[in-house]
């Protein structure tokens, strides 16, 4: 490794250019997102109180707690962002070795590390956010939330603070793992632990309310997801491009799908949501809208930015990528600044639901069940499930993208494995789609037979199907 790096800095020093560090960038972008979303809730946040019937739990906590949150969505997207490019953005060494137990190069120890110190960070943050909280459900001032019984009932009632402090328990995982974790083969597991930092957070929330639930919570952390993936896989190019890292154009490659795929997805669970939550008159009649309509201006802004880089940075990259960086550095700013947006709309008052008359099943569970299941209707009816039924598409897709990819390359693939595979996938997405997923969450039957159906079956056939091969 000591080798790898004297040729990296001779290479530099012959080209006349130095490696520079990138942490001035992240901490300017936290620093964005945070006292964006801070200000907003300044002048928006009388409204919520009042709404509410809470006293004003005074300035520290009204600024701190956006502050913090904004603060924390740049760090997870730091250490998602970071893990992604040790995993898949920057080759590992050894390229006559397995890749699984391929060391990574400096380059990619760099990365890991970065995402491990950013794991850290978000453990330090959510620990701050979580007396925040209590203050700010309470009324109660910041330094006065410290009390024993007032933090046991924080980490043992309010369902808000218990996911934030499941969110700082897997972001220390992510930290521990990532200090071990030197080879290529730990970095998807620690790609993978670091996503799971923004579930808890995204379960809980508005759209974890009302009719329809299950599609707001679902396509709600779709959203995260792939904002996350968005903003930190930039981040960790700049750092890339920025300490001189080889085959950026690679790596710019790769990520560029990634945010093509976030653009899409980002829009289709935006709208989901909106649609679900509010009347679109509401848009223009609330707070709430106007920050809607904020947010969707500043990521078409960022959708131009993407298509700056494809037509004018990109092709340059082999000559020059500093256009890209600075290009980037730019889109990255904006980035935060639409977190910092998009924050404020959990504290912000949300308009009337468009049916305020629910009934509890649908409340409990986003939607009504009229007829008792047989052996025979279950079939018959339908309504798409945004998580699984998507994961199973999605599965579906790359694994007939890679079969395609290997008769391009004049290869044979078993049929057998391919329809094996295809049976797990599709048949998750039928399932969950199915009576059988939208009895589960009422019958207990139901749920058993889903539960195997999911846990055993459904693996079985895609490990069949022999994917990692």
């Amino acid at each position: 490794m000591r080798t790898m790096a004297n040729e990296q800095v001779n290479s530099v020093n012959k080209a006349g250019k130095k490696p520079r560090s990138s942490w001035g960038i992240y901490v300017a972008a936290m620093l964005i997102a945070g006292l964006i979303a801070g200000f907003i809730s300044l002048f928006l946040l009388a409204d919520s109180l009042a709404a509410l019937g809470i006293p004003d739990p005074g300035r520290i906590t009204t600024f701190g707690l956006p502050l913090f949150r904004g603060l924390a969505w740049i760090l997870m997207a730091l250490s998602i962002g970071s893990f992604l490019a040790s995993s898949f953005l920057i080759a590992p060494r050894g390229d006559n070795a397995a890749l699984i137990d391929a060391p990574l190069s400096v380059d990619g120890h760099i990365a890991t590390r970065t995402g491990t110190w950013a794991s850290f960070g978000v453990a330090a943050v959510g620990l701050v956010e979580i007396p925040l909280i209590m203050s700010d459900l309470t009324g109660a001032p910041f330094f006065q939330v410290f009390e024993p019984s007032t933090m046991k009932m924080a980490l043992t009632e309010i369902s808000t603070t218990i996911v934030w402090g499941i969110s700082v328990l897997i972001a220390l995982v992510v930290g521990v793992l990532g200090l071990c974790g030197r080879g290529w083969s730990m970095q998807p597991v620690l790609l993978f632990l670091s996503i799971l930092q923004v579930v808890p957070i995204g379960m809980e929330g508005h759209s974890a309310a009302g009719g329809d639930h299950d599609y707001g919570t679902n396509s709600l952390l779709w959203h995260l997801v792939f904002v996350m993936l968005w903003v930190g896989g930039l981040m960790a190019l700049i750092a890339h491009g920025r300490r001189l890292g080889p085959n950026l154009a690679f790596a710019v490659k790769r990520y560029s799908g990634i945010a093509f795929m976030a653009i899409v997805v980002l829009a289709v669970s935006g709208l989901i949501n909106t649609l679900i939550r509010m009347n679109i008159s509401d848009l223009v009649d609330s707070a709430y809208g106007i920050i809607l309509i904020t947010k969707f201006v500043l990521t078409i802004l960022l959708g131009i930015f993407g298509l700056a880089h494809r037509e004018l940075t990109i092709p340059q990259l082999g000559k020059d990528p500093r256009l890209f960086i600075r290009i980037a550095i730019v889109e990255v700013a904006v980035m935060a600044g639409t977190i910092g947006v998009a924050i404020t709309l959990g504290r912000t008052v949300p308009p009337a639901p468009r049916d305020p008359n629910l009934n509890s099943m649908q409340i409990l569970m986003g939607y009504e069940l009229f007829e008792k299941p047989t052996v025979l209707n279950v079939w018959t009816m339908f309504r798409f499930d945004i998580m699984f039924g998507t994961i199973g598409l999605l599965l579906a897709a790359a694994y007939g993208y890679c079969v395609y990819r290997v008769h391009k390359r004049g290869l044979t693939w078993n049929k057998g494995r391919t329809a094996w595979f295809m049976s797990g996938a599709l048949g998750m997405t039928l399932v969950m789609s199915t009576g059988l997923g939208l009895y589960m969450p009422a019958m207990y039957s139901m749920h058993m037979l889903v539960h195997m159906i999911l846990s055993m079956a459904v693996p079985l056939l895609l490990v069949l199907g022999a994917p990692l091969t």
